[in-house]
């Protein structure tokens, strides 16, 4: 009651008329900003942070912008603006947890496509990332509320340290994994013909090297003469493009293809194409005698017909 009292004494009603329109216009104006983003962002994560504002959770930030023209203890004072700073940070961070949600969600359906393993893998990136970030966010809300999180995060880095040290090779293959679920790994295979001469054929892995090198957001992995083929030599080369977008990895390879096309017909190196050699010479050879056998029995043939005819006419 005398907490009322120093209230009521230490403001006018000009000051509650003001405390009373901000309580209801701030609700007012996120709900109308919310509803404007959610019309005006369709995909994405924009369009999906806009549709995760929470207004219940935002009804803090309208009571503690309804005291700011209000003569109160500083202790309610406080308690208004811990509770605006506890609801905004879970609101920034549902915001960032969708942003998140979004982006992997983008990243798992390029990858899925061409690496099931991978996109598994983002998946369980995706997870961790999000609990890493409400770790970070529950942190920060503790530490507003004046609790001395220093020995926590001290506690959570020493065990962290210790599962490390004990899961390293698990880890280690995540992090492998995790490194190519982000990137998109390409193999592919160039057919030159058998009258290259050899000197070029060491040269080719180079040049290949060299074209795939010359292009962005790529890293070389390979390039060898992998094997005779039946109308080809083959060369395999194999890059990643460091990022799982689908429409950048066809824009590499277009280029890079065109850069070995230039290289090649610079350097006079042919590509090959489906062709089958067929030797006739020796087969001539060997229907020989079988030729002259049936030409043998045909003219016997023709002579006894003769004979038989003559000796029919006499």
């Amino acid at each position: 009651m005398r907490l009322w009292n120093v209230i009521v004494l230490a403001n006018d009603a000009a000051d509650y008329a003001l405390a009373i329109a901000l309580l209801i216009a701030v609700p007012f104006f996120l709900a109308l900003a919310k509803r404007l983003a959610s019309r005006l962002l369709v995909n994405g994560a924009p369009a999906a942070m806009a549709r995760a504002t929470n207004m219940w959770l935002l009804l803090p930030l309208a009571v503690y912008a309804a005291t700011l023209p209000l003569e109160l203890p500083p202790r309610l004072d406080r308690i208004a603006a811990l509770g605006a700073l506890v609801a905004m940070l879970a609101q920034g961070g549902i915001w960032a947890s969708r942003a998140l949600a979004a982006w992997f969600e983008r990243r798992f359906r390029d990858v899925r496509a061409q690496d099931p393993d991978g996109a598994t893998t983002l998946r369980l990136i995706g997870f961790a990332a999000q609990g890493a970030l409400w770790l970070l966010v529950g942190l920060l809300a503790l530490d507003q509320l004046g609790f001395d999180v220093t020995a926590l995060i001290a506690g959570l880095g020493i065990g962290g340290v210790a599962l490390a040290l004990a899961v390293q090779h698990i880890l280690g293959d995540v992090f492998a994994c995790a490194a190519i679920a982000l990137e998109r790994r390409i193999q592919f295979s160039i057919a030159v013909n058998y009258n290259t001469p050899a000197d070029k054929l060491r040269r080719i892995p180079g040049w290949l090297r060299e074209a795939v090198d010359a292009q962005p957001q790529t890293r070389f992995d390979r390039a060898h003469f992998k094997s005779y083929g039946d109308w080809a030599l083959d060369f395999e080369v194999v890059y990643y493009v460091l990022d799982a977008d689908y429409n950048l990895h066809m824009d590499v390879q277009q280029s890079l293809n065109v850069a070995i096309y230039e290289r090649f017909a610079a350097e006079g190196v042919q590509f090959a194409f489906p062709t089958r050699t067929v030797f006739v010479r020796e087969v001539k050879r060997a229907l020989r005698p079988a030729l002259r056998r049936l030409c043998v029995r045909g003219r016997d043939a023709i002579d006894r017909y003769i004979e038989q005819w003559l000796s029919c006419m006499a």
